[in-house]
Formats: C-alpha cells, sequence, structure tokens
C-alpha cells in the first residue's frame, strides 16, 4: 500500500524549554509531502519526508499568539537552518524488521536526517481510525543543535515527537 499526505498524516511536535520557556510556544508541525510505502508480504516500510514541507499547524502556549508572519519565519528557519532543505531535501526511514502481533507492530529500522543515519525503534496500533505510531527524535544524534533564542533563556527541548497516522 502506497500512502501520501492526502491519505496519511504526520506532525511533528516540539516543545519548549529554558528560563524563560512561558514566552515561547510548543509547536504542532504538518508534514505536507511524504510518501510510504508499506508492504504486507515482505514486512517492509519505506517512507521518504520533504524536509522543506514542515509547516506550523498549531502553536500552543506563549506569551503572545504567533502571527502569521511569525509562523512563516518558523518554517523558513526549520527548513533552512535546522532540516538544511537546501541541501538534504528528504528525511528517509527505511524498516529493518516488522514483527506484527494482531493490533501492533513493533517496528525497527534506520532513520536517515541530515546525512546521519540511527537505528529506531517503534510500536504501531490499530484503531477504528487505521494504525498510529509516535517516535521519539532525539535532534543531537542527528547532528541538530536544538533552537535557542535570548543567549539560550528561551530554546527547544533536544526530543521531539514524530506521530504518523494512516488511515484503514
Amino acid at each position: 500500500m502506497k500512502y501520501d499526505a492526502r491519505s496519511a498524516e504526520c506532525t511533528v511536535h516540539t516543545f519548549r524549554d529554558g528560563v524563560l520557556s512561558k514566552l515561547g510556544h510548543d509547536l504542532v508541525l504538518r508534514v505536507g509531502h511524504f510518501e510510504m510505502e508499506i508492504d504486507d508480504q515482505t514486512s517492509s516500510i519505506v517512507a521518504r519526508f520533504d524536509a522543506g514541507s514542515l509547516r506550523v499547524e498549531r502553536a500552543e502556549g506563549g506569551a503572545t499568539s504567533l502571527s502569521e508572519g511569525d509562523k512563516r519565519k518558523i518554517e523558513r528557519t526549520i527548513s533552512k537552518d535546522v532540516l538544511c532543505a537546501a541541501t538534504q531535501p528528504t528525511i528517509e526511514f527505511r524498516s529493518v524488521e516488522v514483527t506484527r502481533h494482531d493490533a501492533e507492530a513493533h517496528i525497527r529500522g534506520e532513520l536517515r536526517l541530515n546525512e546521519t543515519s540511527r537505528t529506531i525503534h517503534c510500536v504501531a496500533r490499530q484503531d477504528d481510525r487505521g494504525w498510529s505510531t509516535t517516535v521519539t527524535v532525539h535532534q543531537p544524534d542527528f547532528g541538530i543543535k536544538p533552537y535557542q533564542a535570548m543567549l539560550g533563556a528561551l530554546k527547544l527541548r533536544p526530543d521531539v515527537l514524530v506521530q504518523i497516522r494512516i488511515g484503514s
């Protein structure tokens, strides 16, 4: 089966940290362009995500709400400075092992991000709406220094959550 942003969703959740964290926002970013291929016969998954397609869907907390201009600036910073989308436009995941037990699938595979590959593990669960999983990505493992402002008094936590849901 093949999936993309029309038949599945992928969101990235960032969390603020630091002395001035009350001024910042926890963000939900939607990945606008991706493709996933799941082969039930070979128990394999290949997914490619467009590093330049993350858009601010929601901002929670903060001293003030984000303007549309603020959101676009955040999106440009993520694309240019964090994910280096101009030179590394694709984030890729390839499963190494998928073990399915009823409504759960244990997945182990290689995530390639910013020219670095790391093994990740997750558990996907099936419900009446389809399959979903949440993966914690530790940015420094991929050579990414978590975003900081105000001399580090406002920063993002090094761990981000990536949630994927595919319809049934």
